[in-house]
């Protein structure tokens, strides 16, 4: 994969399709792929300067985009269809707009990014944009000032749907790094707090939430003329008494590391980092919290890499992911770090399995993936429009049914009260029958 692709999405269907989306010089664009064939290749925007997707529980995609000219445009994508909106505009001659987010929590939009004036690019402002009740709302989060070509801010959604970020901000001269917390419920976002009191040069820091309501976070600290690996544990994330723990090096001594980031993998979370130009990992068990001595080789080259997010839970056979980033190739495959290995020795040899992605693609393949994917979409919208004609039976069966069961108890106090009423007329019957022979 050339360099021109950034920040690409992936996400694995309940039907075994994988839809990738990537930018590509300065446009978005959407591949589906299936049996290592590219289905549908399709630009979906362009002249853009940042994008984000999220994906909500009924397979539908949510797409922010930032434009050249400093738009924010949003729009929902499902079976072909999206048409995108303006939300905000930013000034793009007097502002960098970086770090684009979008997250779906309960049928909310929530839109993070960061903004900074080009005349003071170390000072960031962190905006948060969200759609609740059929209405845009947008509100300052906090500032970050921090170096002119580090990310501005890390983030991560807990399973509870609480927003989670951190991020390296100056203070009195010295660099600290700091956590704050989003609760939709209470619509509240908690001050900013510093997690490490001691001062070190600490950069990239990076934050996953588990399942177990545990937060994990790791960075890089220079010591030593070299920068090491740093993490540290939070047990209780969502709790008023959750301290983060101490913090402890996972990495090697004598090597220069950067880069570090987390992916979970069924009960146990991966460090990645990049080791001297070499990607490698170190894994822990969210169940015991205990570290697996060895490090693992992960066998690709940084150079070639490309930052990327796995959406939802599952690709392929694995199950109970969580990769809110990594990074990804597409050598006849697609290999994710962190998840599969690519071996170099076979590829070469290795006939190609796919389109490429940067080369058009043949009529015959083209005409032939497309029948099959509209085949599949028309019966996809089949399936959808019988689901609702047996949702709509349904919900008519249960109002005939309350009905029914209203005339029951009408029927039933009906005849309750023409039993009482049958038995006073047999009191006053007899009581007159004897008043006769008195």
């Amino acid at each position: 994969m050339n360099s021109v692709y950034k920040n690409q999405y992936i996400y694995f269907s309940k039907t075994n399709f994988i839809y990738f989306f990537y930018k590509k010089d300065k446009d978005l664009y959407l591949d589906i792929i299936k049996d290592d064939q590219v289905y549908m290749s399709k630009k979906l925007v362009k002249n853009i300067i940042d994008y984000s997707i999220g994906i909500d529980s009924n397979e539908k995609f949510h797409i922010v985009v930032i434009s050249s000219l400093g738009e924010l445009k949003y729009t929902t994508y499902e079976n072909g269809y999206y048409e995108f909106k303006s939300i905000a505009k930013y000034d793009h001659n007097s502002n960098n707009l970086a770090n684009l987010k979008i997250f779906i929590i309960n049928e909310e939009i929530h839109i993070l990014l960061g903004i900074c004036n080009i005349l003071n690019s170390e000072l960031w402002t962190l905006k948060h944009h969200y759609y609740k009740i059929h209405k845009w709302y947008t509100r300052k989060i906090c500032n970050i000032v921090t170096e002119k070509y580090n990310n501005p801010f890390n983030v991560d959604v807990d399973y509870h749907n609480n927003i989670h970020i951190v991020f390296k901000s100056l203070y009195n001269r010295k660099y600290f790094i700091y956590y704050c917390k989003f609760n939709p419920s209470y619509d509240l976002w908690t001050h900013p707090t510093r997690i490490l009191n001691t001062f070190n040069i600490h950069t990239t820091p990076f934050i996953l939430c588990d399942n177990l309501n545990k937060g994990h976070m790791v960075w890089s600290k220079l010591e030593n003329n070299n920068l090491g690996i740093y993490y540290t544990c939070n047990e209780n994330l969502n709790s008023s008494k959750g301290t983060w723990a101490k913090a402890q090096k996972i990495s090697r001594e004598s090597t220069n590391n950067t880069n570090p980031i987390i992916i979970k993998i069924s009960n146990f979370i991966k460090v990645l980092w990049n080791e001297n130009g070499q990607f490698i990992s170190k894994s822990r068990s969210v169940l015991t919290d205990l570290w697996n001595d060895e490090f693992e080789n992960m066998g690709y080259d940084y150079e070639e890499l490309v930052p990327s997010t796995l959406l939802g839970n599952n690709y392929i056979n694995y199950e109970l992911l969580k990769i809110p980033f990594t990074y990804a190739i597409l050598k006849n495959r697609l290999y994710i770090l962190g998840i599969n290995l690519i071996d170099y020795n076979k590829k070469e040899n290795t006939p190609p399995q796919i389109v490429p992605l940067d080369e058009p693609i043949p009529n015959s393949i083209k005409q032939e993936s497309f029948n099959d994917l509209n085949n599949f979409l028309l019966l996809m919208e089949d399936m959808k429009k019988k689901q609702e004609n047996i949702n709509n039976l349904l919900n008519l069966l249960t109002k005939r049914q309350e009905l029914t069961k209203e005339k029951i108890e009408f029927l039933t106090n009906q005849c309750n009260m023409l039993n009482e009423n049958l038995k006073n007329d047999n009191k006053n019957f007899f009581s007159k029958l004897l008043s006769l022979f008195k």
